[in-house]
């Protein structure tokens, strides 16, 4: 017993031996009674390290997602245009002028406004320029071709943005009108479309000359002069431009001439 003593004293043992000591299951002599046997049953289980662990129950395989909707063939088929109400209304009025002029059928969609714009997010813009007009982006080196008037072409916002920054008069004086509220908002188009629309209601204009008069200098401060010439010599042509005051008015102001001698 003195000996023993003194190894655990004079020997510090590692923590790895004590582990492996502890591990170790006391030898049990088959000559004892059942009731040590019961004992060292009851101490093995309660020690836990003869006890096999209780299988889990084998859990369902989890259900596969349903497969990703396919990819459109052609994206600009999917564009929808945002529009508001009163965009809406305001760009159809623009719409209808050039289609009086062209004699053309242009449709526009609609969809809930969305308050922001992904860069790449395609924008629907269409041409008010006769003969057709080009522009290429800095930014992203894509040039851009519209090569009649009414024609729509839809650009990535972000080169939206970038034409708007270097070339705001496309916009604001419009050669090109976009069909988007949440960029007719940002760019606070809305006034200059207001402008151009009223320009496309002729009907009291026909026979007031001071209507007249409001009309040609409106059209004039929104680059809408070649349009709005178009549409009086088509009036005139079709029989509903003929007061004669109201004639001299526009082609004093628009400096041409819708009655050929």
């Amino acid at each position: 017993m003195a000996n023993t003593k003194k190894n655990v004293v004079g020997t510090k043992a590692t923590k790895t031996e004590v582990e492996a000591t502890e591990a170790v299951a006391p030898a049990i002599d088959p000559n004892e009674g059942a009731e040590n046997n019961e004992t060292m049953t009851t101490e093995t289980q309660s020690d836990g390290a003869d006890i096999e662990p209780t299988p889990e129950p084998a859990q369902p395989p989890p259900s596969s997602p349903p497969p990703p909707p396919p990819e459109p063939e052609n994206p600009i088929e999917e564009v929808k245009t945002v529009m508001s109400d009163e965009a809406q209304v305001v760009v159809n009025n623009i719409i209808d002028g050039l289609q009086s002029a062209t004699k053309k059928d242009i449709d526009i969609d609609t969809t809930p406004i969305v308050e922001k714009i992904k860069p790449d997010e395609l924008i629907p813009v269409r041409s008010m320029v006769r003969g057709g007009f080009n522009w290429r982006c800095k930014k992203s080196q894509i040039t851009y071709r519209w090569p009649c008037i009414t024609h729509l072409e839809y650009i990535p916002y972000e080169d939206v943005y970038n034409m708007y920054t270097n070339h705001k008069s496309f916009l604001t004086k419009p050669l090109l009108i976009v069909e988007d509220s949440r960029v007719i908002n940002q760019f606070k188009l809305l006034g200059t479309y207001k402008d151009i629309s009223s320009v496309n209601d002729l009907k009291e204009a026909l026979n007031d000359a001071n209507i007249m008069k409001a009309v040609c200098e409106k059209a004039l401060s929104v680059n809408m002069r070649e349009l709005l010439v178009t549409r009086l010599v088509q009036e005139r042509n079709d029989g509903g431009l003929t007061n004669v005051d109201v004639i001299e008015v526009a082609e004093k102001i628009l400096d041409c001439e819708i009655v050929k001698s």
